[in-house]
């Protein structure tokens, strides 16, 4: 992704990509990413992080929902990343709750 493969990755996580047998990236991006980083072309398969959005179907309501609204994030929880907001939505989250909205 980002944080993974950045200009600041510290020496020991660089020389590990470098010696593993293998590296996944999410993009052709982060491909790029690792070959900066002097991974070997040959060890990095790019295997795109997507849903099949035939194995469910988010409009249907789970019988067990309700009428509560619900909110699907997909996000990395890292305290480096603060700025996606993820601990806001929480925060609101709560405090709707809190006022007896279903969520």
């Amino acid at each position: 992704h980002g944080v993974e493969v950045a200009p600041s990755l510290g020496r020991m996580r660089r020389h590990a990509l470098r010696a593993a047998h293998a590296v996944w990236a999410v993009s052709r991006w982060t491909r790029g990413r690792l070959l900066e980083l002097g991974v070997s072309a040959t060890r990095i398969a790019v295997i795109g992080n997507t849903v099949d959005d035939g194995a469910f179907d988010a409009a249907a309501k789970p019988a067990a929902a309700g009428r509560a609204r619900r909110l699907l994030t997909v996000a990395r929880l890292d305290a480096r990343e603060r700025y996606k907001g993820c601990d806001q939505v929480i925060a609101a989250v709560a405090r709707l709750r809190a006022r007896g909205v279903e969520v």
